[in-house]
């Protein structure tokens, strides 16, 4: 019988929902300024060992792994950079393994003027090593959202919502 995934990646507390094992986190005190490069050449070569060894201790806990699943923003330099450098690291070191990403493509009207660039530069790199694209138009998210709740506030917490319900439903066999 499989061991249960999300017993690896989520702990489940009554009191504050869910939250990320600690086991599995890597985490900086800076991010990358809206840079795409310091993310890409100065954030991933810094986290890049830390990455395997916490990605192979999990694997380890596994019976079989077909897929990993790796969701980031386009737009600002920690998600895009770090993001596209994070999907080679995983792509060297597990090349038998699908490498699914969904990547957030910015508003339209984007809040920093490197969003392009930034949006270019990580789907160039990501569409190398990766086995199945999907793009979220996050500005489509928040009007499918606005039109159907007829909410005039919509957060974070809304888009991201509607989001992995898509995911979930597109990437799981009913």
């Amino acid at each position: 019988m499989p061991k249960m995934y999300h017993q690896y990646l989520i702990k489940v507390s009554n009191e504050k929902g869910w939250n990320y094992c600690k086991e599995s986190i890597i985490h900086k005190q800076s991010g990358s300024g809206n840079n795409w490069a310091n993310g890409f050449f100065n954030h991933g070569p810094t986290i890049e060992n830390n990455l395997i060894e916490i990605v192979h201790s999990m694997c380890e806990k596994f019976d079989y792994i077909d897929s990993i699943l790796l969701i980031n923003s386009l737009a600002g330099g920690t998600g895009s950079g770090l993001g596209s450098y994070i999907n080679i690291i995983l792509k060297d070191n597990l090349p038998t393994i699908n490498l699914l990403n969904a990547s957030v493509f910015p508003h339209n009207a984007g809040e920093v003027i490197v969003n392009s660039y930034n949006t270019l530069f990580s789907l160039s790199e990501s569409y190398k090593v990766s086995d199945l694209m999907s793009i979220i138009h996050n500005q489509e998210i928040f009007d499918i959202y606005k039109e159907i709740y007829k909410e005039k506030k919509i957060g974070f917490d809304n888009l991201n919502q509607i989001i992995s319900k898509h995911l979930v439903s597109a990437l799981i066999p009913v």
